[in-house]
């Protein structure tokens, strides 16, 4: 059998290099502008933040060791392209922690959405944690067989089940988020145009992540001689990172919602004033006073939980403004 050209090879590998850097670099810029605006958030949500940019950061530095190992250290020597260093078991394993710590946030995000719908959080927390114990059997294997070509003879299937159960995870995060933030733009209507940008940014990450892991997978099972699917795999990680970071900071828009007035509650003068974006409202409850005469808004800030959405303080008071009923309202 011929050996496939070099550019399906050590040159794909340079230009999934190039394009994972460069992806690297935009999860180093939304990370900075996390951390300018993230003075509300709990130190818990700070920490996994800085934990997935630190896994990207390494993770960068060995794709670039890869490289050097293949392009310039192996400079001329067109065979080592079946050669596995361990470099390359290496960037697998931190593509799957990098999956599976972002997969897994956005589990518990859709979990909270759903107010605890085990039916959606086992099934794919399943399939996120045979991702990830499939990586690393695929790791290990790599390491030990130290070829391409025995790895996929050996061990093909195990890489497939792996990146099948990828695709699969990100469909179905995909799809709870999308169900559960649309169900509350029919439940809330006045949170509706700051819900729609987070379904709008659920369905553009997931639709990326599932198609590059799709991509991979064709490669891999249709071109499993040539390194084209090394070079997408080398980007999911980073558009990972990219996905979670990019649904956080997207609370932090200057922009604002005109909150609706609800159909149930009664003609309120002063028209309803505008929050911030990063506030909005999950339900709004009639109080059981009838002395309503208009709401108010005590505060708006953001939630001090890792949610993607944030809260809002509603007071009601009645027509010589004594306090009714105060809420904070959650996502």
């Amino acid at each position: 059998m011929s050996s496939p050209p070099l550019t399906l090879t050590l040159g794909a590998l340079q230009a999934g290099a190039l394009v994972a850097t460069a992806l690297s670099g935009a999860v180093g810029f939304q990370a900075f502008m996390y951390w300018r605006s993230c003075h509300g958030d709990p130190k818990e949500l700070k920490a996994f933040v800085s934990l997935v940019w630190a896994l990207d950061a390494v993770q960068t530095s060995l794709i670039a060791t890869v490289s050097w190992q293949y392009l310039v250290h192996n400079f001329s020597n067109p065979d080592i392209a079946d050669h596995i260093f361990a470099t390359i078991p290496a960037t697998v394993s931190f593509t799957a922690l990098l999956t599976f710590l972002v997969n897994g946030y956005f589990i518990w995000r859709v979990h909270r959405l759903s107010k605890g719908n085990w039916w959606f959080t086992l099934p794919t927390t399943f399939f996120l944690v045979a991702r990830l114990g499939l990586a690393f059997v695929s790791t290990a294997e790599m390491v030990r067989l130290k070829s391409f070509r025995r790895f996929h003879d050996g061990f093909g299937p195990v890489f497939t089940a792996g990146l099948t159960m990828s695709a699969l995870t990100d469909i179905l995060v995909t799809l709870g988020q999308c169900y559960y933030l649309r169900d509350r733009i029919r439940r809330v209507p006045i949170a509706a145009k700051a819900l729609k940008e987070y379904v709008g940014v659920a369905d553009n990450n997931g639709a990326v992540t599932c198609t590059v892991a799709l991509a991979s997978l064709v490669c891999w099972v249709t071109m499993p001689n040539n390194l084209v699917f090394m070079a997408l795999h080398f980007c999911i990680g980073k558009i990972y990172s990219n996905s979670l970071l990019a649904s956080l900071n997207i609370r932090r828009s200057d922009m604002s919602v005109k909150l609706i007035r609800p159909a149930d509650l009664p003609a309120i003068e002063p028209p309803l004033q505008t929050i911030d974006r990063h506030s909005t409202i999950s339900e709004v409850e009639h109080p059981s006073s009838e002395s309503i005469g208009y709401v108010t808004f005590a505060s708006s800030h953001r939630a001090n939980t890792p949610s993607d959405v944030g809260s809002v303080v509603l007071s009601f008071a009645d027509e010589k403004d004594r306090p009714v009923r105060a809420a904070r309202y959650d996502v």
